[in-house]
């Protein structure tokens, strides 16, 4: 899927002095640099600019991020992102006295002085995160992908429906790497259902283009125009979709 080599990392607090001093623990126990954000516009760039990443949220500021977090988490499924709130005995006895709260899916609870050990571990945090996110939220997706090919009148009775759906699950949780359809798609929707990467090539080729030929005008857009529409682009249409649409309610509130 992705590389988990190179994790982006932030901190977020209002706190300026707080920010300094863990930057520089953790830079002296993990050699790792941690991005100070202190604001929402700050964190909305950091999101909508990186691929994936950690970002660790002094717990002073739960009150104004926890309800646009959990926004975040339940509109944006591909896992790229982990929330990690920090905080300190006084303000985790707070939190458990008041029966806050913290949503274990997508958000996580670390003592202020763990921070630096989850710094050093993000990139093992976020790819077991992603592992656990992404099988939880597999069957939301594919429903997603199944009523995107039936807005382009492509017929589910076509086997090539069913292999559409798994070549576009695959792309879209493949972006960011070198597979392809060809070589690495293709192959394995074979294997799962038992045939050969040749049929499943055919089969979605002469599905996307007997609904292309019966309903020309739902292929009329801008992606397609100037160009023939072939299985790559088309999946590729698609997975793009997915990401935008999953996107779409955290975009809507904030902007």
């Amino acid at each position: 899927m992705y590389s988990f080599d190179n994790c982006d990392v932030a901190f977020f607090t209002k706190d300026r002095s707080r920010a300094y001093r863990l930057r520089e623990k953790c830079l002296l126990d993990t050699k790792n640099n941690i991005e100070y954000l202190s604001s929402i516009a700050e964190i909305c760039k950091f999101i909508f600019t990186k691929s994936m990443g950690v970002i660790f949220i002094d717990i002073k500021n739960f009150g104004s991020m926890h309800i646009l977090i959990n926004d975040f988490c339940k509109s944006r499924n591909k896992g790229e992102f982990v929330f990690v709130y920090v905080c300190d005995e006084q303000s985790k006895s707070k939190i458990e006295k008041n029966h806050i709260q913290i949503n274990n899916v997508n958000t996580f609870l670390c003592d202020i002085s763990q921070m630096s050990e989850y710094v050093g571990k993000s990139g093992d945090l976020l790819k077991a995160f992603r592992e656990k996110y992404l099988s939880c939220n597999k069957s939301g997706l594919k429903n997603y992908i199944l009523r995107a090919l039936e807005s382009f009148r492509i017929s589910p009775k076509l086997i090539g429906f069913d292999y559409l759906i798994e070549a576009i699950w695959r792309y879209f949780n493949y972006k960011g790497t070198h597979k392809s359809l060809s070589a690495d798609i293709y192959p394995d929707i074979a294997k799962l259902f038992d045939t050969t990467p040749d049929n499943v090539e055919k089969s979605i080729r002469l599905a996307i283009k007997k609904a292309n030929d019966s309903h020309p005008e739902l292929f009329d857009i801008d992606v397609f125009k100037n160009c023939k529409v072939t299985s790559r682009t088309f999946v590729a249409y698609l997975s793009d979709d997915v990401v935008t649409n999953i996107n779409l309610g955290l975009k809507n509130r904030l902007f």
